[in-house]
């Protein structure tokens, strides 16, 4: 599963589901849209105006700043460098991570996005 992205002119930028999860998750810490936004937002099915453009924007570039090359974010804000091997059966949690590229990838489609933004 994974997550589109697409503006007003045409922009595409695709986010494998799990990391798309984390990054759903540092939104809600922050607090910034709506419940009802969140769930859509997480579920991959909402419509985002130029100020919800702006405030996810924000977030991905305080993310990445965070997050250095080589490095992943973890869902409850850790950040490591340890391999991504799928395999911790004892903290499932940790097998899903936004890494460094994928979340340099999103933040340059939302610094760069025409509103209003698809996600689905």
């Amino acid at each position: 599963m994974s997550v589109m992205l697409a503006d007003a002119s045409d922009r595409r930028c695709k986010v494998d589901g799990w990391s798309w999860g984390v990054f759903a998750a540092a939104l809600e810490a922050a607090a910034i849209v709506d419940d009802a936004t969140w769930h859509q937002l997480r579920h991959g099915r909402a419509e985002l105006d130029g100020a919800q453009v702006q405030a996810l924007a924000a977030i991905a570039r305080a993310l990445l700043g965070d997050v250095p090359p080589g490095y992943r974010l973890y869902y409850d804000g850790t950040v490591t460098d340890e391999r991504d091997e799928a395999t911790e059966r004892d903290r499932p949690w940790r097998n899903y991570a936004l890494g460094h590229d994928a979340l340099a990838a999103l933040t340059a489609f939302l610094d760069g996005a025409v509103a209003p933004v698809i996600v689905c």
